[in-house]
C-alpha cells in the first residue's frame, strides 16, 4: 500500500479549529440571552464577538471543525427550547426553528444520497462543494491501526503521549514517514489508546455526569442559562469535533477542555433563587 500524500501534513492545525468550537456557542447564547436587557454597546460587543468566531471557524477550512460548529449552534437551539417553561412564548419559536434547521438537514442529505457519501468514503479524493475530503483516506489509515493498538494495549493504553512512538514502531503505517502522527484522528480511539478501555469508560461517564450538570444548571438557574447552555454545547461541539480530529488529553492546549468542565461544575454550584443567595456568607 503506498504511503498517503503529504498533504495531510499541510492540514489545518488542530488547535484553533476545536478553541473556535469551544467559544462559538458560548458567544452565540450570551448575545442571545441578553439581546433585550443590555444596551446598544454591549450587544454590539456580543454580536461581534459571535460574527468573529463564525468567522475564525470558516476560515480554518476544517471541516471537521465546521460540522462540530454546525452541531453545537444545532444543539444550542434545541437545549434552549427543552429549557425553557412550557408557557414561554420563546419557547415556541425556538422550536419553530429547529423543526426549519432540521429539515434543511435532511434535504441535504437526500439530495447528496446514500450512494454518494458511500462513494466518497470508499473515494475520498473526489471533488465536492466544500473540496476534496483526500484526507479522510489518512484517517481511515490512523483507525484502522489504532484499533489494532487498542486490542494490543486494552487495558493500560500506551501512556499519555506515546501514541507517536508505538504506532510507528510496531505497526506499518501506510502514512510519510516524516508526518508526525501525534494522534489518532479520534477523541474516543486516541483516549482509549492512551489509557484503555476502562479509562475510556471513565471518560465517558465523566463528559456524560458534567453535561448532567450543565443541563441542570440551565433548568434551575435562569440568570445563568445562556452561560450554561453555551458551555454545554461547546463541549458536545468538542467531541462532535473529535470525531475527526484530537485535543489529546495530555496537551498542553488540552487545558481548556478542562477549563470548560471547570466552568460547566461551578455554574451548577451558583446559587439558583434569592433565598439561595440571601444564605451566601
Amino acid at each position: 500500500m503506498p504511503c498517503l500524500g503529504s498533504q495531510t501534513a499541510a492540514s489545518t492545525p488542530t488547535r484553533l479549529p476545536v478553541r473556535c468550537s469551544f467559544y462559538l456557542p458560548l458567544a452565540w447564547a450570551g448575545w442571545a440571552g441578553y439581546l433585550r436587557q443590555n444596551g446598544r454597546f454591549l450587544n454590539f460587543l456580543w454580536l461581534s464577538l459571535s460574527l468573529a468566531a463564525t468567522g475564525a471557524l470558516i476560515l480554518t477550512q476544517s471541516r471537521s471543525g465546521w460540522l462540530g460548529g454546525a452541531a453545537a449552534l444545532y444543539l444550542l437551539i434545541a437545549l434552549w427550547a427543552f429549557s425553557l417553561p412550557k408557557t414561554q412564548p420563546r419557547r415556541r419559536q425556538l422550536f419553530a426553528l429547529l423543526g426549519v434547521l432540521t429539515l434543511i438537514g435532511f434535504t441535504a442529505l437526500l439530495a447528496i444520497g446514500p450512494e454518494r457519501l458511500a462513494a466518497l468514503w470508499e473515494d475520498p479524493a473526489q471533488q465536492t462543494a466544500v473540496g476534496s475530503l483526500g484526507s479522510l483516506s489518512f484517517r481511515q489509515e490512523m483507525w484502522r491501526w489504532t484499533i489494532v493498538t487498542i486490542q494490543d494495549f486494552p487495558f493500560t493504553g500506551v501512556g499519555l503521549g506515546s501514541f507517536r512512538h508505538v504506532i510507528r514502531r510496531l505497526y506499518p503505517l501506510a502514512i510519510d514517514p516524516g508526518y508526525d502522527v501525534a494522534h489518532a484522528h479520534n477523541i474516543f480511539l486516541h483516549t482509549a489508546v492512551d489509557i484503555g478501555i476502562p479509562g475510556l469508560i471513565i471518560y465517558l461517564a465523566l463528559i456524560g455526569l458534567v453535561l448532567t450538570l450543565g443541563w441542570q444548571a440551565a433548568k434551575q438557574n435562569a440568570p445563568m442559562r445562556p452561560y450554561a447552555l453555551g458551555l454545554t454545547a461547546g463541549l458536545i461541539a468538542f467531541h462532535v469535533y473529535g470525531i475527526a480530529d484530537v485535543l489529546a488529553l495530555g496537551s498542553k492546549t488540552g487545558l481548556a477542555f478542562w477549563i470548560l468542565i471547570g466552568l460547566i461544575v461551578t455554574l451548577n454550584q451558583m446559587p439558583h433563587t434569592p433565598a439561595q443567595l440571601a444564605k451566601q456568607p
